[in-house]
């Protein structure tokens, strides 16, 4: 469901910024008449890798708090607390490095590197920082359908960040 929102949001990005007469339509980006055919094509595999390793990074840590007997909300709080600057710190590294290849004089490549730069900056500050732990939250124990966990047998909300 978040990967789909990731990739989602990177096929009207490509819409509405590099095809010419759009609504936000940037010239320099648009200067090939159109968006070149392997722009989709790359940037969804690179997009969709990125949503499934970040996911896999915070709902591990999610997990191994929820079986030390934490409740579902304390582990989602506890994972995003210890993985959340983590992977927000390593999309925005890839974003910047990525936004270099924008000064590149092959239309392609500035397409690309434009469309990935922002999709990765989405995913990882807002579907990966705010929208998963939100909607972690809100489903309680429904995050592990079918899956049977143990009883929370940590009672008070002790959300001590250092181990």
């Amino acid at each position: 469901e978040n990967v789909v929102r990731a990739v989602g949001f990177m096929m009207q990005e490509e819409g509405l910024v590099v095809e010419p007469g759009a609504a936000v339509g940037i010239a320099a980006l648009s200067q090939s008449g159109g968006l070149v055919w392997m722009v989709p094509v790359m940037t969804f595999t690179i997009v969709v890798g990125l949503a499934v390793d970040y996911d896999v990074f915070l709902l591990t840590r999610v997990l191994e708090y929820r079986k030390l007997g934490h409740s579902d909300r304390e582990a989602v709080v506890l994972a995003q607390a210890k993985t959340g600057h983590v992977i927000t710190t390593a999309g925005t590294i890839m974003a910047v490095s990525l936004g270099g290849l924008i000064f590149s004089s092959l239309p392609g490549m500035n397409q690309w590197s434009f469309v990935l730069a922002v999709s990765v900056v989405v995913d990882t500050v807002f579907v990966r920082s705010m929208l998963v732990p939100a909607v972690m939250g809100v489903l309680n124990s429904w995050n592990w359908w079918p899956l049977e966990l143990p009883a929370v047998s940590i009672r008070e909300a002790r959300l001590d960040f250092e181990e």
